[in-house]
C-alpha cells in the first residue's frame, strides 16, 4: 500500500521561491579582499621573522595587491558599507578585525622577541651587587679569587649562577676574578680545596704567582651560588687574625683541646675554622695580651688567687669581654667562687654586683628529664635568644646541674636577666643537694621563685662586658647541639665579639622586575593570537547569525 501525502502549503511555497546559486560581483569583490587582506599579514610577518625580501614575501605581496585591487575595481563602495553599513550590523566584519588583530598583534610579538633590543637592565642596580654588599668588595686590600666547581651534571645550575658570580667579577675587574672546574675533569684541584660532593664555591686571596692560597680560602655556605653567602664567605676570609680569644687553662677548667665527648673541643674546632685565632692562657703565669678580643672562662674547679684576679680586672677595666661560667660545688673538688673569701667572688660581687649562690637549682615545672636537668621558662628579649631571624622565637636551653645567681645594681653597671626558672623553682645549698637529688632536702634556707641561670653584664663607659652562667655541660660535644646549645653559644659569642655581625649580610629586601619564561610567553602568544582573537570571531558569528535569522 502506497501512502500519498502532500506537502504542506508553507514548504511548498518555500520551494518555489529558491533560487539557483550564482557568484555576484559583490561576492567576488569581498573574496578578493579577504584574500588580499590575508596576503599582506602574511607577507609583513614574512618580512619580519625572515628580516629580508623572499620569494614568499613577493608572492604574498603580489596576491594582496591583486585582491585589494579587485575588491577596490569591482565594489568601489563596499568599502564605505564594510564600516557604517548592513555588514557591521551582521557582524561580518568581525572575520576582518580578527584578521587584523591577529596581524597585527603577530608583528608586534614577532619584533619583541627577535629585534635584539638593547635595554640597560643595570640602570637601576637591580641586577648588580646589592647596596650593603658592595663596600665589602670596595674594601678589599688584595686580590681574591672565587674558584665554582660544577660537574657535567650540574651544567643548569652552573647558567644560573653564572650571572651571580659574575656581578661579582663586574664589581671589582683588578681585584676579583671567577674560574670554574669540573672537579671530575681536575680531581687534583678539587683535593686541594678538599672538596668530596659535584659542588662548591671558595674565595681565596691570591698569592704573588695569582694562584689561590689554601691557607687563606673560605668556603661559600649553601648549594648554589647566592650573594649574600658569598659575601659572608668573604667577610670571613677578611676577618681571618682580626679576632683573637683566649681559654684559661691551669684550674682544671672544662678542656677545648683534647676532642672527646666529655670536652668543648668543638668550640675549638669552630673558632679555627672561622679563622679566629685561638690562646690558651693560664692566669697563675701568663699576662692578658693587649688587643684580646674575649677571655673565657670555663667552669674552673680550683679558685682564682688574687693575682690571677687583677689581672682580669685590668683587663676588664680596659673595656674587655668575658664569659664566666661557674659550677656549684657539687663535690668536694670545685672550689671556683665557693668559699666567702675567695678572691674572684669578691672582685666580682664588689664591682659588677654578680655572684654565684652554690645552690643547685630544682624545677618541677621546666625541665628535661630531672627536675635539676634545667629548662629556662623565661628569658628576656635580647637578641642573644632569638632562635630565628626575625626574633619571634626564642631558645629554651637546658643547664644540668646549675646554680642559681644573683645580680645587685651597682654604678656604671648595667644587668640583665637572660635566662630565669619557673616561679616554682627552689635552690637547695650544693652539698646538701649533691647528697640526694632525687628528694633534695629541703629548709627554711632554700630560695625560691623564679631563679636566675644567665645574666649578662655591661660597663657602658668602658664597653666591658660579661656573660655569666652557672653550667657547663651544655657546652660539651655531647650536649652543645641539644635544646638549641649551638644557638646560644653563637648569641654569647657574637655579643661578646661581634664577630658574628661582622661577618654577616643581613638580607636587603628589594622589589625584583617581572620574569618571564619562555613557557609563559608561548602561554601568552596562544592567548593573544588564538583565543581572544577566537572569541571575537565567535561573537561576531552568532552575531551574524541572529540577525540573518530575524533579519
Amino acid at each position: 500500500m502506497s501512502l500519498n501525502m502532500k506537502k504542506p502549503r508553507l514548504v511548498r511555497q518555500i520551494e518555489s521561491t529558491r533560487q539557483p546559486f550564482r557568484l555576484s560581483k559583490l561576492t567576488i569583490a569581498r573574496l578578493a579582499s579577504t584574500i588580499g587582506c590575508i596576503s599582506l599579514v602574511l607577507g609583513l610577518m614574512g618580512l619580519l621573522i625572515s628580516g629580508d625580501v623572499t620569494s614568499f614575501v613577493v608572492t604574498c605581496a603580489v596576491i594582496a595587491a591583486v585582491g585589494i585591487g579587485a575588491w577596490t575595481l569591482l565594489a568601489p563602495d563596499d568599502l564605505r558599507a564594510l564600516l557604517t553599513g548592513r555588514q557591521a550590523a551582521f557582524g561580518t566584519n568581525s572575520v576582518f578585525l580578527s584578521i587584523l588583530m591577529v596581524g597585527i598583534v603577530t608583528v608586534l610579538y614577532t619584533i619583541s622577541t627577535s629585534s635584539g633590543l638593547t635595554v640597560d637592565l643595570t640602570s637601576g642596580g637591580l641586577y648588580s651587587l646589592k647596596r650593603d654588599i658592595k663596600p665589602i668588595i670596595d674594601g678589599l686590600n688584595r686580590p681574591l679569587l672565587i674558584t665554582a666547581f660544577y660537574t657535567s651534571n650540574l651544567l643548569e645550575q652552573q647558567s644560573g649562577d653564572l650571572p651571580i658570580l659574575r656581578m661579582f667579577e663586574d664589581a671589582s675587574p683588578n681585584k676579583i676574578k671567577v674560574r670554574y672546574v669540573d672537579p671530575n675533569e681536575e680531581p687534583f684541584t678539587a683535593r686541594d680545596f678538599s672538596l668530596t660532593a659535584d659542588f662548591g664555591i671558595y674565595v681565596s686571596f691570591t698569592d704573588p704567582t695569582g694562584q689561590p692560597d689554601l691557607k687563606l680560602t673560605e668556603k661559600m655556605a649553601g648549594d648554589y651560588a647566592n650573594e649574600r653567602w658569598i659575601a659572608e664567605a668573604i667577610l670571613r676570609l677578611q676577618s681571618r687574625g682580626q679576632f683573637t680569644v683566649a681559654f684559661t687553662t691551669g684550674s682544671s677548667e672544662l678542656t677545648t683541646s683534647q676532642p672527646s665527648l666529655d670536652d668543648a673541643s668543638n668550640l675549638r674546632t669552630l673558632l679555627t675554622n672561622y679563622g679566629i685565632s685561638i690562646l690558651d692562657l693560664d692566669l697563675s703565669r701568663d699576662t692578658i695580651p693587649t688587643g684580646l678580643t674575649a677571655l673565657l672562662i670555663l667552669a674552673p674547679q680550683r679558685d682564682f688567687t688574687q693575682p690571677m684576679v687583677d689581672k682580669i680586672s685590668a683587663y676588664l677595666a680596659a673595656g674587655g669581654k668575658v664569659l664566666l661560667i661557674a659550677e656549684p660545688a657539687f663535690n668536694s673538688g670545685i672550689q671556683f667562687m665557693v668559699p666567702a673569701e675567695s678572691p674572684m667572688r669578691t672582685y666580682l660581687w664588689d664591682t659588677w654586683g654578680l655572684r654565684p649562690t652554690n645552690y643547685i637549682v630544682f624545677d618541677p615545672e621546666s625541665n628535661s628529664e630531672s627536675q635539676y636537668y634545667v629548662r629556662a621558662a623565661k628569658y628576656s628579649d635580647d637578641p642573644m635568644l632569638n632562635k630565628d631571624a626575625d626574633g619571634k622565637t626564642k631558645i629554651q636551653p637546658v643547664f644540668y646541674i646549675t646554680q642559681a645567681l644573683q645580680a645587685q645594681a651597682r654604678d656604671g653597671i648595667d644587668s640583665y636577666v637572660l635566662f630565669a626558672t619557673s616561679d616554682k623553682a627552689f635552690a637547695v645549698p650544693a652539698p646538701a643537694a649533691a647528697a640526694n637529688p632525687t628528694n633534695p632536702p629541703r629548709t627554711a634556707a632554700d630560695l625560691t621563685g623564679s631563679l636566675p641561670l644567665m645574666i649578662k653584664a655591661e660597663n657602658a663607659k668602658s664597653g666591658a662586658k660579661i656573660v655569666f652562667i652557672g653550667d657547663v655541660d651544655w657546652l660539651r660535644n655531647s650536649q652543645i647541639t641539644a635544646f638549641d646549645g649551638d644557638i646560644l653559644w653563637s648569641g654569647v659569642f657574637d655579643y661578646l665579639t661581634a664577630f658574628v655581625s661582622k661577618v654577616t649580610v643581613n638580607p636587603v629586601s628589594v622589589q625584583l622586575p617581572l620574569n618571564v619564561t619562555t613557557g609563559d610567553l608561548q602561554v601568552v602568544a596562544f592567548v593573544t593570537l588564538l583565543v581572544m582573537p577566537g572569541i571575537v570571531l565567535l561573537m561576531g558569528v552568532l552575531v551574524w547569525i541572529n540577525r540573518a535569522h530575524h533579519g
